[in-house]
């Protein structure tokens, strides 16, 4: 949250990195939206992310997966090219919220039936979206946020600690 507010801060926001989100963050947020006229949400999502300069990315492999399906959906004719585009995003933003729990997804497809999209990584583990969650436009529990990298020691450190 911490660097939601301090990106807030760097486009010239007024606001304390408290590292919660409450009302102030939320109305600064929904503001910088309207500014830069995006959906005024008042919630981090991916475009927010992106305007802010601080939107996590998919490893390579999880990327791939999800083009793959989203090239069958295409191909299936079964839905509008805004309902491909909405479950894309929204099957995006459920990958980056459980990427800790799943790591690399290799496999991403509609289930039969087509009421849930299934995420599986190369441990079999799975995750399942609701299509009708997808097409509603899946927010996550969290705001998306890429934290920044920690600095790498520098050999003097690590030398040193080394030493000791």
């Amino acid at each position: 949250m911490k660097t939601l507010q301090l990106a807030l801060q760097r486009h010239g926001k007024a606001i304390k990195d408290d590292s919660d989100f409450g009302p102030g963050t939320e109305r600064l947020l929904t503001e910088f939206q309207r500014e830069h006229r995006l959906a005024p949400t008042g919630f981090g999502d991916r475009s927010t992310l992106q305007a802010l300069g601080i939107a996590p990315a998919l490893d390579a492999t999880s990327a791939a997966s999800l083009q793959h399906m989203v090239d069958g959906l295409r191909a299936g004719g079964r839905f509008s090219d805004a309902q491909i585009t909405r479950i894309a995003e929204s099957s995006q933003n459920y990958l980056l919220e459980h990427s800790a729990a799943l790591g690399q997804v290799t496999h991403i497809q509609l289930r039969n039936d087509g009421q849930k999209i299934l995420f599986q990584n190369d441990f079999r583990q799975m995750r399942e979206l609701d299509t009708q969650q997808a097409l509603d436009g899946y927010r996550p529990s969290q705001p998306l946020v890429e934290a920044p990298a920690a600095p790498a020691p520098t050999a003097e450190r690590t030398a040193e600690a080394i030493r000791q």
